[in-house]
């Protein structure tokens, strides 16, 4: 049940998108959009607080730097510093990822991953355009209607899905990604 928990972080995004398709020229209303998805998630945001596990990838990768944490582990002779720390996932994961890394300034690589750009200022603490922009890779299949709620940031690649087209979630899938 993990899904539905996360896809609470992406609902008022979810809404604008359909906003946005129903309404005619509705592109023109994007810099809008910002603004209605805050004020839809500030209706949920104490029950986003308790469920949101960015919160708990975001602090785990604080702690790694700040604690300067070693591959090596305890009581090895020569651990080795991480100098770099890169995050993945797939689907809602990737979404946590490019969450994670727009708040701890770390770099992510999503695989048909939910869009932050327009939760953005839902998220404790917001991220900005910015930070997405600068720190977070999103590959888009096309077809795949998870991967196109809200906006992508400036770093996407989209890919071509092969899944028969009688397949509703064949291009969502990471083995075709």
């Amino acid at each position: 049940w993990d899904f539905l928990v996360d896809a609470q972080l992406w609902s008022a995004s979810f809404l604008a998108g359909i906003v946005r398709a129903a309404i005619p020229f509705g592109f023109i209303w994007t810099p809008l959009l910002d603004d209605l998805v805050t004020a839809v998630s500030f209706l949920e945001t104490e029950s986003l607080k308790r469920v949101s596990y960015y919160r708990y990838t975001t602090q785990f990768v604080k702690d790694l730097l700040a604690n300067n944490y070693t591959t090596g582990g305890p009581g090895t002779e020569l651990p080795s510093p991480i100098h770099t720390i890169r995050l993945t996932g797939a689907s809602l994961g990737g979404g946590l990822a490019m969450i994670t890394a727009a708040q701890t300034g770390t770099n992510a690589i999503s695989i048909s991953g939910m869009n932050a750009m327009l939760p953005r200022h839902t998220f404790d603490p917001p991220v900005t355009e910015e930070a997405l922009n600068a720190h977070t890779l999103n590959t888009l299949p096309d077809r795949d209607f998870i991967s196109r709620m809200g906006d992508p940031a400036r770093l996407y690649q989209r890919l071509e899905c092969r899944a028969p087209r009688s397949s509703i979630l064949g291009c969502h899938s990471v083995w075709r990604s």
